[in-house]
């Protein structure tokens, strides 16, 4: 990979325009990246509190979609789903309904259609491996919507799940150096595999508590500063 690869990878667009992943696990980042997209482009049109009603109509529309391209034969055109994320989408809507849910102390009517279309359309869109996943992703975030999963308050899980994402940056190119490095001295998969994971849980540690946590904090306070004063502002404008 060039350095200008490289560097086009930080736009999180790179796979619109052909440049490859500097991580081949960071194809998500772009998914990740449209998903925020539409979010803000709801929090501008005013339509965040519809989101029950946007989210179904997401769900449903993923289905039809995928019912359609079965209907003709052919499959979903790539832009299509690349702008509107329907191979995904399932996932992202059991999140939302589930943050939903336990926002409001309670599962809306809405929540069983929104699940049973999540569901539906994962497994139209990856088979049924996928909507296996979907159906377990429903379960637990179900329960923890009605703040019944008291078994993820563990300490190991709360701290696995703090360093979740640097984890996700940083395990795969990193394990791999460990690995090929220990077996080229004829170490034993199994450690080698071992290594790879200690030394890739703690650079995502690392990088969780010297720089994800304090820029997170910072921004926390950055807001909350900015939040206070601008009442005084508002109030000194004649």
């Amino acid at each position: 990979m060039t350095a200008p690869e490289a560097a086009f990878n930080l736009t999180m667009l790179q796979e619109y325009f052909h440049v490859p992943d500097v991580d081949s696990v960071y194809w998500s980042l772009e998914v990740e990246l449209v998903f925020y997209a539409w979010i803000v482009a709801m929090m501008a049109a005013g339509w965040l509190p519809r989101a029950r009603l946007l989210v179904t109509g997401w769900m449903l529309a993923g289905v039809g979609a995928y019912l359609a391209c079965r209907w003709f034969g052919r499959p979903l055109p790539v832009m299509l789903d690349r702008v509107l994320l329907l191979e995904h989408c399932g996932y992202f809507g059991i999140g939302v309904t589930a943050f939903l849910d336990f926002q409001q102390g309670r599962t809306s009517r809405w929540s069983a259609l929104q699940y049973g279309a999540a569901v539906v359309v994962s497994w139209l869109a990856q088979g049924l491996p996928g909507g296996l996943l979907a159906l377990a992703i429903v379960v637990v975030f179900w329960l923890v919507s009605r703040r019944r999963a008291r078994l993820l308050d563990m300490r190991v899980l709360v701290f696995l799940g703090a360093i979740s994402y640097p984890l996700y940056l940083l395990h795969q190119n990193i394990g791999y150096v460990v690995i090929h490095a220990l077996r080229a001295h004829s170490v034993a998969y199994g450690w080698a595999l071992l290594a790879a994971i200690a030394v890739s849980l703690a650079a995502a540690t690392a990088l969780h508590y010297m720089v994800e946590a304090p820029v997170r904090d910072w921004f926390q306070d950055w807001r909350r500063r900015r939040s206070a004063v601008a009442p005084i502002v508002r109030a000194a404008q004649p």
